[in-house]
């Protein structure tokens, strides 16, 4: 992964710069289908924090595709 983008709407608690963070590094270093990645970062945080929305942006390079010739490309 490239890198993400996580943004917390607030409700009671407010969490601090790290639980996002940790959460991300968590579920980047499994093995997992790239397109569930964000959705389980955003279930986990709005779980956790119990807050109002979480958005999640992630920047990732397909290296493992088939076909002969491919070319990785940049998500």
């Amino acid at each position: 992964m490239r890198g993400a983008h996580v943004g917390v709407l607030p409700a009671a608690r407010i969490a601090g710069l790290s639980k996002p963070a940790r959460a991300v590094e968590s579920f980047a270093a499994r093995m997992h289908v790239q397109e569930e990645l964000g959705q389980q970062i955003a279930t986990f945080l709005e779980e956790r924090l119990e807050c109002r929305g979480v958005g999640v942006v992630l920047a990732a390079e397909h290296l493992c595709m088939r076909g002969a010739e491919f070319v990785p490309r940049e998500l």
